[in-house]
């Protein structure tokens, strides 16, 4: 075989595979996304498992998995998430044929709030990086975050007290015992508070 045929071969090969990755590179790829709870207390950790699978006989050379994640939310290891400033999450991967691969990470939840981040976006490519095939997913990923439980000794003074930290300035009924004066019946005085 002389060398024209073998780059011939190779550059068939090549465009054969970014075609069919440009238009099948996502099927039988399925991922999905959770918090292991789904309520958590300001401070405590949860984890985030990420669960990506390959369901066909050929491998996907690479897959990168892009979604938005709050601030409030954070990441054990932030050095390695891929976090960018607008705190998008990106992962990488390589699929082989029929295979499963599980993520966990261990976020710490920072404030209380209700976090929604079932929403992600799969990119699929070919060997060269030309061809790509891109889908958007939803996942179960929800969780809601509680205030911090707070020790007795750890409450401020005025949360102990029932009326909060400002005294009343007025009564709500007016103490009948106590006489400041007397005078004469006017029209429109209740019954009640007539000196008989």
């Amino acid at each position: 075989m002389t060398p024209i045929w073998i780059m011939v071969i190779v550059a068939v090969l090549a465009i054969l595979q970014t075609i069919y990755y440009n238009h099948y590179g996502l099927r039988k790829v399925s991922y999905t996304r959770r918090f292991s709870r789904e309520r958590a207390f300001e401070g405590e950790q949860v984890e985030l498992v990420e669960v990506l699978s390959n369901d066909k006989l050929l491998p996907v050379p690479w897959v990168r998995v892009e979604s938005r994640i709050s601030g409030d939310l954070q990441f054990r290891r932030q050095e390695n998430m891929g976090l960018s400033m607008d705190r998008f999450h990106k992962s990488l991967f390589y699929l082989s044929p029929f295979s499963r691969i599980t993520r966990r990470h261990e976020i710490t939840c920072r404030h209380r709030g209700y976090y929604d981040c079932s929403l992600a976006s799969i990119v699929a490519g070919d060997l060269f990086g030309v061809a790509h095939d891109r889908a958007d997913v939803t996942g179960d990923a929800r969780i809601f975050v509680y205030p911090a439980i707070l020790k007795p000794d750890e409450m401020p003074d005025t949360a102990l007290k029932w009326q909060g930290d400002v005294t009343v300035r007025r009564w709500i009924l007016p103490a009948p015992i106590l006489v400041t004066g007397i005078r004469a019946y006017r029209s429109g005085d209740p019954q009640k508070d007539v000196h008989w």
